[in-house]
């Protein structure tokens, strides 16, 4: 493991309350792109949330569409546990995956509606990039 994602392991219980303190406006993307889905309150839609993170975003649609299916594909397994634990009540609409993204997505992931990331693409190669999307 490298150092910057060593960070992003031994800190996964701290940064959901340092995130909005280091990003200027972190809490403003995060409701203003939730405002951007193109979907109906009750519409059942799957996203697909690269580099979740502590899943601030993934949350926010989980609480905010009840009929929606999440999957989280993240790097550290420390963050996925805090996701998993901020998600616990909606478990039945939340797929969580552990993978590096320079190695692309798992071939069973299946089809998503709309895709999703935040401050996680731009850490690829520029031909995982090309890969991935």
């Amino acid at each position: 493991m490298d150092i910057a994602n060593d960070y992003y392991s031994r800190y996964a219980d701290t940064l959901g309350r340092l995130q909005p303190l280091k990003i200027e406006m972190y809490e403003f993307y995060h409701e203003h792109a939730l405002n951007f889905l193109p979907f109906e309150v009750h519409q059942g839609f799957r996203l697909l949330d690269l580099g979740s993170g502590t899943g601030t975003f993934f949350n926010s649609v989980i609480e905010r569409y009840p009929n929606a299916e999440c999957v989280a594909v993240e790097y550290s397994s420390e963050m996925l546990e805090f996701v998993k634990a901020n998600t616990h009540q909606s478990a039945d609409r939340v797929e969580l995956h552990q993978r590096d993204l320079n190695e692309g997505l798992p071939a069973d992931i299946g089809a998503f509606d709309i895709v999703s990331s935040f401050s996680t693409v731009h850490h690829l190669t520029d031909q995982n990039k090309l890969s991935l999307l």
